[in-house]
């Protein structure tokens, strides 16, 4: 979808990597800002090609039964939306591609 669009950035919403791995992989012309809750992650993927780790602050939520009632951290679209315009990757009227490699949760959340 990125390379069809003319999307500025790609915004990936990861917890430990991977996603941004694998797309890396697939050398996109665009720029790949990997959203991370945690410092390790974001230390990580420095090493590919393309992408750009940002630590996120994340929310914290009632997951509910699915992790046991634990409260657990969370990124959005809008934090990393927001991070990317502050940082100055993109700007108002920009395309963007958002990839959400959390499973089970909502993206708009």
């Amino acid at each position: 979808a990125a390379r069809s669009s003319n999307a500025k950035l790609i915004i990936v919403l990861v917890r430990g990597g991977t996603a941004a791995r694998l797309l890396a992989k697939e050398r996109p012309p665009q720029p790949i800002m990997a959203l991370c809750l945690h410092p390790k992650a974001a230390r990580q993927l420095n090493i590919h090609r393309g992408v750009y780790p940002v630590v996120g602050k994340g929310d914290l939520s009632d997951t509910g039964s699915q992790h046991r009632g634990h409260k657990h951290r969370h990124v959005d679209a809008r934090e990393a939306i927001v991070t990317a315009k502050n940082i100055g990757w993109v700007a108002s009227g920009d395309s963007v591609v958002v990839v959400n490699a959390h499973s089970g949760t909502d993206l708009y959340s």
